[in-house]
């Protein structure tokens, strides 16, 4: 049996080439995405997240983007199956951690969600924006002290969140702490949160 040496080269040579342009489309498809994600045009950038996954299905950049656009769009069991599945392949990603338990919330596993939201500290221990959502599912729960807690700590990491002041006035006021509230609430309508005026109109005269 004659092997012909030339012609395996040649063979295996055209494999790393169609292998080459395999991954550049596949990085194609997602820049495209991630521009469309960009203007919020979530739906077109979910069709090119799609297709850079069917080359590469373990693409995590698309995974993470794909189900971010399926948060926004709220398609919350698309955007849960995404990011479970991007923590298959990399379990150690704190933002896939954060969003997924944004979508769990979403779907009415508040547990889930702050077991998710736990395990994203762990590797996102100073992000305010964890905290924020943490201290929102608590609230939904009617867990008061923890939720003013997380409140608390994102906003001393970052005290420019009028929205976090707005939500933490909320709370407050829900728990019977009026004075705290209408403080919060009154940060909050002082950093651009329009809503805060006509609930400190009505409660903190």
């Amino acid at each position: 049996m004659v092997i012909n040496v030339k012609l395996i080269i040649s063979a295996f040579l055209l494999l790393l080439s169609l292998s080459g342009v395999s991954q550049e489309t596949a990085r194609d498809y997602y820049n495209n995405g991630a521009s469309k994600g960009l203007s919020e045009e979530y739906q077109s950038a979910v069709i090119s997240f799609t297709k850079a996954l069917a080359i590469k299905p373990d693409f995590e950049e698309a995974l993470f983007s794909r189900g971010l656009c399926y948060l926004r769009l709220k398609n919350y069991k698309e955007s849960l199956a995404d990011f479970s599945r991007l923590l298959k392949i990399n379990p150690e990603n704190g933002k896939a951690y954060s969003n997924r338990a944004q979508a769990k919330a979403a779907l009415g596993d508040n547990e889930g969600a702050l077991l998710d939201f736990n395990d994203a500290l762990n590797f996102l221990p100073g992000d305010p924006v964890v905290f924020y959502n943490r201290g929102i599912v608590y609230y939904m729960i009617g867990k008061y002290p923890e939720a003013i807690n997380d409140l608390t700590v994102s906003l001393n990491i970052d005290p420019s969140q009028g929205m976090c002041f707005y939500k933490r006035g909320i709370v407050n006021y829900v728990a019977g702490e009026r004075i705290a509230a209408c403080v919060d609430l009154n940060k909050a309508a002082g950093l651009g949160i329009a809503e805060a005026y006509d609930i400190i109109k009505v409660y903190c005269r």
